[in-house]
């Protein structure tokens, strides 16, 4: 994965390599600006592209890209229920917990 930074750095490098006439690279200056600028788009299409990547695989998908890997071998998801249980509260001695307290993950 490249970062911004990286990035700006390669594009840095290259421009001197082929362009030794302008050097002021300081924060602000409009050459740096403009690198800085692709630099940002770069990075934000390697994001996406590692997102799309991680989505083709059972692994590393999450969310709808494991539904519709699942659904190429014929496999759904069970719908959710509802469960119950029992639930261990920990802190201190004078913490209220009201009765009948609804308890459930993040999802």
């Amino acid at each position: 994965m490249k970062y911004a930074n990286d990035v700006y750095e390669v594009i840095r490098n290259k421009f001197l390599e082929l362009n030794q006439a302008i050097t002021n690279f300081n924060i602000g200056s409009r050459i740096r600006s403009l690198f800085e600028s692709v630099a940002l788009a770069i990075e934000e299409v390697w994001f996406r592209i590692d997102t799309m990547y991680q989505g083709l695989f059972a692994a590393t998908a999450h969310e709808t890209d494991l539904d519709r890997r699942a659904l190429e071998l014929g496999i759904t998801r069970r719908a959710a229920k509802n469960s119950t249980g029992y639930v261990r509260f920990y802190g201190t001695q004078s913490t209220q917990i009201p009765e009948d307290t609804i308890c459930s993950t993040d999802t």
